[in-house]
């Protein structure tokens, strides 16, 4: 298994071949992810050129037409959206409209395949949601509408129906990968130990990363 320090320096490496190009947007800090993916598919023989945008600029880099990601016309588009940042905006409703958090937010997802759809080529992969629970309700959270743990499970159920009406969108599922190995959350509430967790939490979603983006390589081949 290669180190994120081997990734780093097989993304600087040249590698012959076609481009194959990849945008990574986030509505956080990307760059680690970006080497990571870099770094695995050229250690593949694949000559890869990834396209790291700015911090929380997706709207910006998807409404805009002449943007740096449509100007690149990617193979594959990866949205990264940190869970952690939309349970900021949903503490951020007002209470009464916190019922249809995950409605809207499917729709505002849906929105950004379209408009990648209808401006490109590219396959998309997508993030799910890790499941958050503030305990705000206590045990009875999972029944109530307007909790978060409840909207963030309802909001994973609605994007796994919309993935499986189209062929271009691929998940990247990081509830999966929570549930089998680190849950970063509990891990610093119970060890404290915040830097290691994060290094450890962001190798893992890397690694799952090199794995879907290999498939939908391979796959685009065939």
């Amino acid at each position: 298994m290669l180190t994120f320090k081997e990734l780093k320096k097989l993304a600087k490496s040249e590698v012959e071949g076609p481009e194959y190009k990849v945008a990574v947007l986030g509505n956080v800090a990307t760059q680690f992810f970006s080497l990571g993916i870099k770094g695995y598919l050229k250690s593949e023989g694949i000559n890869a050129n990834v396209l790291d945008t700015d911090y929380n600029q997706i709207d910006a880099q998807l409404l805009d037409t002449d943007s740096e990601t449509y100007k690149l016309n990617p193979d594959v588009v990866i949205l990264y959206i940190a869970t952690d940042k939309i349970y900021e905006e949903f503490l951020d409703l007002n209470v009464v409209l916190r019922e249809s958090f995950a409605d809207d937010y499917c729709k505002k997802i849906v929105n950004y395949w379209n408009l990648i759809s209808n401006n490109s080529n590219s396959k998309i992969i997508q993030t799910n949601f890790t499941e958050i629970d503030d305990r705000a309700f206590g045990n009875y959270s999972a029944k109530v509408k307007d909790s978060f743990i409840f909207q963030i499970r309802k909001l994973n159920y609605l994007l796994e129906e919309k993935m499986s009406e189209r062929k271009n969108v691929f998940v990247l599922d990081e509830t999966e990968m929570i549930n089998n190995g680190l849950n970063l959350h509990n891990e610093v509430i119970t060890h404290g130990n915040l830097l290691n967790n994060i290094a450890k939490y962001t190798i893992l979603i890397i690694l799952i990363l090199l794995i879907v983006v290999y498939f939908v390589y391979k796959n685009s081949k065939k």
